[in-house]
């Protein structure tokens, strides 16, 4: 073998050492960057099914208290409501409506949770009243079994 063709041979495992480096680290790039966005959908719906479980919580926190005490008065079903469940209600939606790419997949279900809290809202009467919670409390149960299933 001439020295041309030992400087051919180097150059040629040179070459394909830095090519095979660049393709190395642009693959680590690409996982690492798949990993970083399966971390977040991960947490993410975690986070979601956290807030659903609080608010089901909620709800059965009030449920209790109002059979406990034997609260007839619904001023004060209502204003139990408003201190436990609204705000956990409204933790839900500001985490659906902030991350709803990623729970794009429980849509239907949210909306239905949605339309139940619409049609509680919207009661005057109290018999009503408790059974709108009650669907209320199932499209939420139905909506955390959702997620169970599909994450």
């Amino acid at each position: 073998m001439e020295t041309k063709d030992w400087i051919q041979v180097v150059v040629e495992i040179i070459g394909n050492g830095v090519a095979l480096a660049i393709l190395g680290k642009w693959l680590d790039i690409k996982f690492k960057s798949a990993e970083r966005k399966d971390e977040l959908h991960s947490s993410t719906v975690k986070n979601f099914f956290e807030e659903l479980v609080k608010l089901n919580k909620a709800m059965i926190q009030v449920n209790a208290t109002i059979q406990i005490n034997k609260i007839n008065d619904s001023s004060k079903i209502i204003q139990l409501l408003k201190d436990n469940v609204l705000a956990q209600w409204v933790e839900i939606i500001t985490i659906y409506d902030t991350y709803e790419y990623d729970l794009k997949k429980f849509e239907k279900e949210y909306k239905e949770l949605d339309e139940a809290w619409e049609d509680f809202v919207l009661q005057t009467d109290p018999i009503e009243l408790g059974k709108k919670l009650d669907i209320f409390k199932q499209k939420n149960k139905a909506l955390i079994n959702s997620v169970r299933e599909k994450y």
